[in-house]
């Protein structure tokens, strides 16, 4: 069990990977492509501009301010700021808060306080930026390998490749893991032999690929176990899966339901498969150019990204501050005729 100081708890049992397996009867050696999970980012370092952390920080400041002087005039109790500071932030992490019950039934600081959490919702969990940065540095649950796959598998396009001879009776009792492939020894199986003439390994699609050795302790297996070792594979333990499962949200906010829901979406269409694509451009194998990082979704976002949650924010302070006015206004006016009425 992994505890990290943000809205996330994870359980990780196994490095994240795209490629998941089948039940194993049959005691084969499993290698697949080694993805290491990258370290935790808090909210503070996603992937913004510097024009974004400033006007987000101006916007925060803002608030902050607002909130204390409506507090101070409609309250004569002021919520102090490093309290203000501590409520908005709290609101940023989608965590548990309460709010004094004087400055709770001030109107104006409740639009104030609702529309900062708004703008903090979809700053937080709206942008493609922000889930890939949340979702890739997450590592997953490992599940048990004969659970959910033959769902999983008919979804996502991966191999199977059997790098040692097999009997036919032991092929058929193979479960049915993929479609059937055309081997190079002829007939139709469910498993694929990766080997060309030469007996050399066939590296296709590599993040994506299971590699089955069915036998140890003969030259040709261990041949093969250490070309794969060298080439990036680990070696997968038979009592977990790497099937993708998602990561386990944990937070006291009350949206978290909806926001449970929006990370398996984003999972669903295919953020993992883009980590695996960029495991692949870094791999040792790669000898073309750096890859550019535009191109592989991690461009920054701008200023002009955010310009909806800047002018929802601009309306509710806008609206607010009305508020404020006509409620300072009544009261005056309310003020002024308890004086003139006689006693």
């Amino acid at each position: 069990m992994l505890h990290f100081h943000s809205f996330f708890t994870v359980n990780l049992l196994f490095p994240a990977t795209t490629v998941p397996c089948h039940y194993d009867r049959l005691h084969f050696y499993h290698y697949v492509k080694g993805l290491v999970p990258m370290a935790k980012e808090a909210v503070l370092l996603l992937p913004f501009e510097m024009h974004v952390w400033v006007a987000f920080l101006i916007s925060f400041v803002l608030c902050v301010l607002c909130s204390f002087l409506v507090t101070m005039f409609e309250n004569q109790r002021p919520i102090q700021i490093p309290t203000l500071t501590v409520l908005f932030g709290a609101s940023l992490l989608h965590q548990s808060f309460s709010i004094p019950r004087a400055s709770s039934r001030s109107q104006s600081f409740r639009i104030i306080f609702g529309v900062w959490s708004l703008t903090a919702m979809v700053m937080s969990t709206a942008f493609q930026a922000v889930l890939v940065s949340l979702l890739w540095k997450v590592p997953l649950d490992g599940e048990l390998p004969d659970v959910a796959f033959v769902a999983y598998q008919d979804r996502h396009d991966f191999r199977v490749c059997l790098l040692t001879f097999l009997l036919d009776q032991t092929v058929k009792d193979l479960p049915k893991v993929n479609q059937p492939f055309k081997s190079r020894r002829g007939g139709d199986m469910t498993l694929r032999y990766c080997l060309d003439r030469s007996d050399r390994i066939q590296y296709e699609n590599e993040a994506k690929t299971l590699f089955l050795i069915f036998g140890s302790g003969f030259p040709r297996p261990e041949k093969l176990k250490k070309e794969l070792v060298n080439r990036g594979y680990v070696f997968l333990a038979k009592d977990v899966s790497p099937v993708v499962s998602g990561p386990e949200l944990r937070t006291a906010s009350s949206h978290r339901r909806a926001m449970t829901k929006l990370l398996k979406a984003a999972l669903e269409s295919g953020m993992f498969e883009h980590a695996a694509r960029v495991a692949r451009l870094k791999g040792s194998d790669y000898r073309g150019p750096p890859p550019d990082t535009n191109a592989l979704g991690y461009a920054a976002m701008k200023l002009s990204d955010l310009r909806p949650c800047f002018v929802v924010l601009l309306i509710g302070i806008t609206f607010s501050s009305f508020v404020f006015t006509l409620t300072v206004v009544v009261y005056r006016i309310q003020l002024g005729m308890t004086r003139l009425t006689p006693e």
